[in-house]
């Protein structure tokens, strides 16, 4: 799976959210987050700014998801990355600046893994 969201063409300072995912049966949340952060790194195109910031998943469906978020340099300077797991769903979700040049949008990371939350809140189903 794979999606992009921005509110429209006349928003200003806003910011386009970019997720990637897949379900089926993860063994180790942990892992799969490592190696998902280790695969957008790889590319060459992205850059970690620092190590991921572990967040608390808040997942009432299990109590062993994981949720990290970091900052990269994609393009543009300090875009904060999600990635989360659960034992069936994982999820890279990247905050890319969409506002106008000269006049960039940034959030916290404390915000990006609130909006990980909610987006895979809406996204995941129960099997």
């Amino acid at each position: 799976m794979y999606a992009t969201y921005t509110k429209g063409p006349d928003a200003q300072g806003d910011i386009a959210v970019e997720i990637g995912g897949s379900f089926g049966s993860i063994v180790d949340p942990a892992a799969f987050i490592e190696e998902a952060s280790d695969k957008l790194t790889s590319s060459g195109n992205v850059t970690r700014q620092s190590r991921p910031t572990p967040f608390d998943a808040r997942d009432a469906k299990d109590p062993s998801a994981r949720l990290e978020c970091g900052l990269t340099t994609q393009g543009e300077p300090d875009l904060p990355v999600c990635i989360w797991a659960d034992h069936s769903t994982g999820a890279v979700v990247s905050f890319v600046n969409a506002s106008a040049p000269g006049s960039p949008t940034r959030i916290a990371l404390a915000q990006a893994a609130d909006l990980s939350r909610t987006i895979r809140d809406a996204t995941v189903v129960a099997q």
